[in-house]
């Protein structure tokens, strides 16, 4: 990584946490204790999930999930780490998959529409990595979407539920 990006991805890191800090300042000005609260609980909560994505000792997987997520403007990403125990997965190969499968998304997804991704990391037997994406929008051509994810050699499951796009796959 250049030098150039690592500064870039300090500037989006540090534009995220201020925004959240004016929001807790503007709530105490106002004297809406409830929202203090609520916003440091999920800020916590933020920083706690960040600490088990990179505990699972993918640096690749875990910076392209948050670069993702800052430089994409349609797309609202999040992850959910369910993992126990050490997992033993390749991080090049998992950020190649990541990155395979939302160009292959990216095709499909509606001009001017907001996308909601959830990532989801499941440790299973073996100390393999489950991963689980949920993918919310409004896609175009949504019948033929799961033929198109299924020729990813990688993916073992796709289903669709009403605008949702659920892909499964081990590492």
């Amino acid at each position: 990584m250049k030098d150039s990006e690592v500064v870039e991805l300090l500037r989006h890191y540090r534009h995220d946490s201020l925004n959240d800090l004016q929001l807790v300042n503007g709530y105490l000005q106002l004297g809406k204790l409830d929202k203090v609260e609520a916003k440091m609980k999920e800020m916590v909560e933020k920083a706690a999930e960040e600490r088990k994505l990179d505990h699972l000792n993918l640096p690749k997987s875990m910076l392209w999930i948050l670069q993702k997520n800052w430089f994409t403007n349609n797309l609202n990403l999040t992850y959910k780490i369910h993992v126990e125990d050490n997992v033993e997965a390749s991080d090049t190969l998992l950020c190649d998959e990541l990155e395979t499968l939302f160009v292959l998304l990216e095709d499909s997804q509606k001009e001017y529409q907001e996308y909601h991704a959830t990532i989801n990391f499941y440790d299973i037997k073996s100390n393999s990595l489950q991963v689980i994406i949920q993918v919310s929008g409004d896609w175009h051509h949504v019948a033929s979407l799961p033929s198109k994810i299924k020729q990813l050699p990688f993916i073992m499951s796709v289903e669709i539920v009403k605008n949702e796009i659920i892909i499964k796959w081990i590492v």
